[in-house]
């Protein structure tokens, strides 16, 4: 929106220098616009030397959409107090330091830590709100709403010079004058794509027909004693098809057509195209003869990241991967100039390649998956806990031992910082800490084994044979589902077209994939069972309404269960907005539904009138039946109880299953990592979805004071969680005390189930400010104005709990907060506290299926793993009875194991984190299990940069224990099972079955030789060895 408005303001003011082309969507052409008077003064300027009056300078700043806080860390955030102000612009991110310690003269200004002379500082949001706005907004509020009948946040946050979520809707009531792209750019001529007049169209009858539908609920809302919110005319706040004509018929329109009729005049081509087809960025082989097509054709290749910062690191990357020697270029000139076959990197946010004469440019997710996850730091997952020094740890082939403490020992005639652990007895056998990968939490209860007893090689072996008989039943359940057989299911077209017009954001990579594997396990023939996991908000919900449109229009039926009522409620609105005008016939099932409205449901469902029916568990009941029972999608599967579960086993046998979850159950986990289930994860946010930033913090008066208070000021709401019922009465009258001024309602688990869902309704709807609630709100609402959270006793809450609560904020384009708090005089036990700083660190892309693993490996396996297994995952702990499940499998399946090996590398020289670098044994120990668990290559420069002191190389131990990391992963990625590096050559172990690439040197004992003249350069013929690997 920042740079929306700048562009705006510059063609209000006649900023725009030279020839210049404006590009717009047609939905942005449709949409009006701030009068020209207005735009033109939507920015503030600062000017080193200026006098400032820091109030005026504030309320300038509130006017121009800024969030004036204590500190400003964001974009659109702005900090101004009595001697310094630091404002982070909305429109590049970048951040404006100033000083005027003495009077009011500022100095020292600064943008991104460069001293500068003028600083212009734009509008972070259309909505232009002071006193004479917020006058407008009144008069022309209370002609559409008619007189205030009880709270309206609207007008409350609008009449206290506030911003309520959504507010922009009412955009038009802001100003005297309305304007169009049209009129700030009067005369000029526009290149129109033939397609443009029919997405006018289709957006034109999109927001016709959500007028209607905020028309119709105005009523409802009257009579529930909610806010009205109504609906501003569709002509005050967009062009109709008419304006769109006039607005064209004085200009000279030029029609650009993929397929343009035949006229005798030839088109003047550049050679711009659309990039052709990029292999996948993990298949190397494939991406080197990509470039190698292009260096034969003489063509350079950039790629465009969105900070300069990733341009260096993707630099560095294409280096370590063997693709050339990398470059970063500043402008097409130095493009244009590189060698032929050069891989550049260059600041340019694009979402998708081009090609023009001799030079291509790549999206950087044509490289890199997930890009922005590898290139620019490092996961943030702590990966020491449950392996932290002093806990109980499992090595595979010893057993139990405590992790003593680091030590360095040498090893082929270097130092190795190595894990000691200690047996029974006192014995100890020390890990080199690259090998950390092979040890794993210890369960509950375990105790310390005797090394080279016999206790634990019968655990083990009893654990195997488990193993070996779960694999068997399972892989047993998988082939009876495969080898069912359904009619292939796929959607008519033209209504799937007209379905998808119904979805007005763009999709993201991760859903797009979801939902074409989707729709191909439909197609194929057999049951569909597939888990789609991914963090809350980054559009679950998108996948499971397209998989019931296609099984629904094939005259099957649809069930969609969630486990608790307003999140049914919730999924009901979704999929009967979606599925209005077609010839869908939907019902609801649930608690506090009248008796006859149910029993017609059932009817339905049991007849075949009724194709789609959403519900809770009551969607399960004995007395529910299905004519022809197609798709089942389980929402949270994980909170449903033994009978409902074992319910969903007879409904789901022979039917297509689809599974949506934040936070996976450990079984279903570990059947998603065994192939049982095929799997979809999501981890890219929406555009412009931030994640929750989350604290460990202690819950002080003034945190609960200052934290609801800010969200206020921003004119959004915020969640109270507490454990207990017995919790809420303290908790609500600390809140009377604190924050005396914001509206309060309560939800927990003992209202009549009406009132509850009324309660909740009220808060999603704006009705008050603070929810305060026991974890019943734990799962699915979906309020984008709610965007912090206080979980009270946090620690009495289950990692997955708390990850749920954490999901209900952070559904907007605003920064959202989630602390997880303890009293001052109850701090949480060491292992509540591991529990807690886990999942504040797991922030992310994925973060939901991290704390899934991270949860089995805290807790152990439980009842979670049923009893039948239970026994054995306490025997060995939970981590490596799943280790020997997925080798199990594997055998079973006629493969090579490969989960409890790991590649054994012997280096000639340092390699440790030098206490200078990092003091503290714990941090190191964090350090070395994130570096055994190494997944991408990548993670090594990101590894690189977090270690690294400003403006120092890393010390040379250091980097080898680096590189050390990098080259056991490409081992295991290769089946190399050992590496032995000396200063002339190394020589390389291969596992059975492997097969050594073309042209190896096999010496006769079956090894490889690789040989150099110069000690210096062989970290790089190391990993050269891999460029010819298959």
């Amino acid at each position: 929106m920042a740079r929306r408005m700048e562009s705006l303001r510059a063609l209000a003011r006649g900023e725009v220098e030279g020839p210049a082309i404006v590009l717009a969507t047609a939905a942005s052409l449709l949409r009006r616009v701030p009068g020209r008077e207005a735009l033109a003064g939507a920015a503030v300027e600062l000017a080193a030397g200026q006098e400032l009056d820091p109030d005026a300078l504030r309320a300038e700043l509130a006017r121009l959409g800024h969030v004036l806080l204590p500190e400003a860390d964001e974009p659109g955030e702005a900090m101004v107090n009595g001697t310094r102000l630091r404002i982070h612009r909305a429109v590049d991110n970048a951040v404006v330091l100033a000083e005027y310690p003495s009077g009011r003269t500022l100095d020292k200004l600064t943008l991104d830590g460069e001293p500068v002379e003028r600083v212009t500082l734009g509008a972070a949001s259309e909505l232009l709100l002071d006193t004479a706005a917020a006058r407008r907004f009144e008069g022309g509020y209370a002609a559409l709403a008619g007189p205030a009948a009880g709270r309206d946040p609207v007008r409350e946050g609008v009449a206290g010079l506030r911003r309520p979520s959504g507010v922009e809707h009412w955009l038009p009531l802001f100003h005297d004058r309305m304007d169009s792209l049209f009129d700030l750019l009067p005369g000029c001529p526009v290149s129109l794509d033939e397609r443009a007049e029919g997405v006018r169209d289709l957006r034109l009858a999109e927001i016709t027909e959500a007028h209607r539908r905020r028309q119709a609920r105005m009523e409802l809302d009257r009579k529930a004693g909610l806010p009205p919110y109504p609906p501003v005319p569709v002509a005050s706040a967009f062009l109709g098809a008419a304006d769109w004509d006039f607005g064209l018929a004085t200009r000279k329109v030029t029609s650009l057509d993929d397929d343009p009729p035949e006229t005798g005049r030839k088109a003047d081509d550049r050679g711009g195209r659309h990039l052709e087809t990029v292999p996948d960025p993990d298949d190397l082989d494939g991406l080197r003869s990509f470039l190698e097509g292009w260096r034969k054709e003489g063509r350079r290749l950039v790629a465009a990241v969105s900070r300069p910062s990733e341009a260096l690191a993707l630099a560095r990357l294409v280096g370590r991967r063997g693709l050339g020697d990398g470059a970063v270029v500043k402008d097409w000139a130095e493009a244009q100039a590189l060698p032929p076959g050069t891989i550049a990197a260059a600041v340019l946010p694009l979402e998708s390649g081009f090609t023009a004469p001799g030079i291509g440019v790549l999206a950087r997710t044509d490289l890199l998956k997930q890009g922005a996850a590898k290139v620019a730091g490092p996961a943030t997952l702590p990966e020491s806990a449950g392996l932290a020094l002093g806990a109980l740890v499992v090595h595979p082939e010893h057993g139990v031992a405590l992790a003593d403490g680091l030590e360095a020992v040498q090893a082929a005639g270097a130092p190795h910082d190595c894990l000691k652990l200690v047996y029974k007895d006192g014995d100890s056998l020390f890990v080199p800490v690259e090998n950390l990968d092979l040890l794993h939490p210890a369960g509950p209860g375990a105790g310390v084994d005797k090394l080279g007893g016999q206790g634990w090689a019968n655990r083990l072996d009893k654990a195997k044979a488990q193993a070996e008989e779960m694999a068997r039943a399972l892989l047993e359940a998988a082939a009876r589902r495969k080898a069912t057989r359904h009619p292939p299911i796929k959607p008519p077209r033209r209504a799937w077209r007209a379905f998808l017009s119904g979805f007005p954001y763009e999709l993201t990579p991760d859903q797009e994939t979801t939902i074409d594997a989707v729709l191909a396990d439909l197609a194929a023939g057999h049951t569909m069972d597939r888990l789609v996991v991914g963090d809350v908000g980054v559009g679950k919900t998108e996948v499971a309404l397209r998989a019931a449109f296609a099984v629904a229009m094939s005259g099957r039926q649809v069930a969609v269960v969630a486990p608790t009522s307003p999140l049914a409620r919730q999924h009901l609105e979704d999929f009967a907005d979606r599925f209005a005008g077609f010839p869908v016939s939907t019902g609801y099932l649930g608690r506090g539904q009248p008796a006859a409205d149910a029993k017609a449901v059932k009817a339905g469902l049991a007849d075949g009138s009724l194709r789609l029916v959403v519900g809770t568990h009551a969607v399960l009941a004995k007395g529910v039946t299905f004519r022809d029972l197609g798709l089942l999608v389980l929402d949270e599967e994980h909170r449903f109880g033994v009978k409902q579960k074992e319910r969903l086993r007879e409904l789901s046998a022979g039917t297509h299953t689809l599974a949506m979850s934040a936070t996976p159950i450990p079984r279903t986990l570990r059947q998603a990592l065994e192939g049982l289930r095929d799997v979809s994860i999501i981890t890219t946010l929406p555009a412009e979805r931030r994640p929750v930033r989350t604290e460990a913090v202690t819950l002080s008066d003034g945190l609960l004071r200052d934290t609801l208070r800010r969200e206020a000021a921003r004119g959004g709401q915020g969640f109270v969680i507490v454990p207990r019922i017995d919790d809420l009465e303290p908790m609500k009258e600390r809140l009377g005390r604190l924050v005396p001024e914001l509206g309060l309602v309560e939800a927990h688990g003992k209202l009549r189930p009406e009132e509850l869902e009324d309660r909740v309704e009220r808060f999603a709807r704006g009705g008050c400010d603070v929810l305060l609630a026991t974890n019943i709100v734990e799962t699915g609402l979906d309020i984008p104005n709610a965007n912090t959270i206080i979980v009270h006793r946090a620690d009495r809450f289950g990692l997955a709990q708390l990850h749920q609560l954490r999901g209900r904020v952070g559904r907007s384009r605003r920064q959202a907060w989630a602390y997880l708090t303890w009293p001052e005089d109850r701090p949480p036990s060491p292992q509540g506290m591991e529990r807690l700083h886990a999942l504040a660190a797991l922030t992310g892309p994925g973060a939901g299926w991290a704390v899934a693993e991270r949860d089995m490996e805290l807790r152990g396996g439980g009842d979670l793993l049923g009893e039948a297994q239970s026994g054995h995952v306490r025997d060995v702990g939970p981590a490596l009875f799943q280790a020997l499940v997925r080798d199990a499998m594997a055998a079973a399946k006629g493969e090579t194991p490969d989960a409890t090996w790991s590649p054994r590398i012997a280096l000639d020289r340092p390699a440790l984190l030098p206490p200078a670098l990092v003091p503290e044994p714990g941090r190191r120990m964090e350090i070395y299990a994130r570096l055994s668990r190494m997944t991408d290559p990548a993670q090594r420069d990101a590894l690189a940069a977090d270690l690294r002191h400003p403006g120092q190389p890393l010390p040379a131990e250091a980097e080898a224990l680096l590189d050390l990391a990098e080259l056991k992963l490409l081992c295991r990625r290769a089946g190399v099972e050992s590496l032995d590096i000396g200063p002339k050559g190394a020589v390389l172990g291969l596992r059975p079955g492997v097969e050594p690439p073309a042209g190896a040197e096999v010496r006769d004992d079956g090894k490889l030789r690789v040989t150099w003249d110069d000690p210096a350069g062989r970290m790089g013929r190391v990993r050269g060895c891999w460029r010819r690997w298959p």
